[in-house]
């Protein structure tokens, strides 16, 4: 069995070689690791070359600054393994991760995906076993298994699947698409992936423009939800209404009303239109509920904002 460990680069060159030498060391062998360098300005496509050119697993390719949605895209096009697994360029895996991933599917032949411990996820993870594909929706919309890493992924699942453009919470509606297809998913709670968290990584960065991203890929979450699985709707909707909050409070803080006007109508629009469900919705904690009844309009919502920081 061929892994493809699909790793997107772009100015990483501080951790780049702990992660690719990480990937390389695995104890099941049988693998290519497809890296795709993002226009990078550092010297991070050098240092992946200096690699390739050591280990012949590792292919290596260049694109434009298109961001990572469009590099793992890239490198799901040219993957030609059975399994498909992501790695971020700053991070780095346990040597064992592939073969613990392998014991499980030798145990449980019919597993798509196998899924372990995401460092940093914001809820519990749940139990270890085997989960349907709804249930895998469900542990999701609850917050769990969040990004496209700590996965191995039968290539049947993730064929027609493709990263969106918009690169904030794009791994939401990419994994959500993916649950929502797949017949069986493995989930054990033992971490074998460590994070390296960036001061200047994009979703910590200042409000600009593609902050915005989320809102659209979280209500494009909801909004199929709303389709395929209502019952888990209030989930869905617990997390757009956040995302909704957090949006409007960071405009209004830094007063950038006029550098967004039609993101601002957007979620303001998303609100009015799910008023209702917000209110009523018992996944949305009292307080959000509150802050969101008074986001009908600009104004109020800005108010709604100063109410925040003045009771916080």
């Amino acid at each position: 069995m061929l892994v493809s460990i699909i790793v997107p680069v772009y100015n990483s060159g501080e951790f780049l070689e702990r992660c690719l030498e990480s990937c390389l060391r695995q104890d099941f062998t049988d693998l290519e690791l497809i890296v795709v360098d993002d226009g990078s300005t550092d010297n991070s496509y050098e240092m992946a070359s200096d690699i390739a050119g050591r280990d012949s697993r590792l292919h290596l390719f260049h694109q434009d600054n298109s961001g990572a949605s469009a590099a793992r895209n890239k490198g799901l096009d040219v993957a030609a393994g059975d399994y498909v697994m992501f790695v971020d360029s700053d991070d780095w895996i346990e040597p064992e991760m592939l073969s613990k991933m392998f014991e499980i599917i030798d145990k449980h032949g019919d597993i798509q995906v196998v899924q372990t411990a995401v460092p940093g996820d914001f809820r519990k993870q749940g139990r270890e076993g085997v989960y349907t594909g709804k249930e895998a929706v469900r542990a999701l919309l609850e917050g769990s298994w969040w990004g496209p890493v700590c996965k191995l992924v039968r290539r049947g699942a993730v064929d027609v699947l493709r990263f969106p453009s918009r690169t904030i919470s794009e791994d939401y509606l990419f994994n959500y698409s993916l649950f929502s297809r797949i017949d069986s998913l493995y989930y054990s709670d033992k971490t074998y992936y460590h994070r390296t968290i960036r001061p200047g990584s994009l979703s910590r960065s200042k409000l600009t423009g593609r902050k915005f991203d989320e809102f659209y890929n979280v209500r494009q979450v909801c909004d199929l939800v709303a389709d395929e699985y209502p019952e888990y709707l209030p989930l869905a909707d617990s997390h757009l209404a956040g995302t909704c909050l957090k949006l409007l409070f960071l405009v209004f803080k830094d007063r950038a009303e006029d550098c967004f006007p039609g993101e601002l109508i957007d979620i303001i629009s998303c609100v009015r239109s799910r008023y209702l469900s917000f209110i009523k919705n018992p996944h949305i904690p009292v307080a959000e509920r509150f802050l969101l009844s008074l986001c009908f309009s600009r104004q109020s919502a800005k108010l709604a904002e100063r109410a925040y920081h003045f009771f916080k």
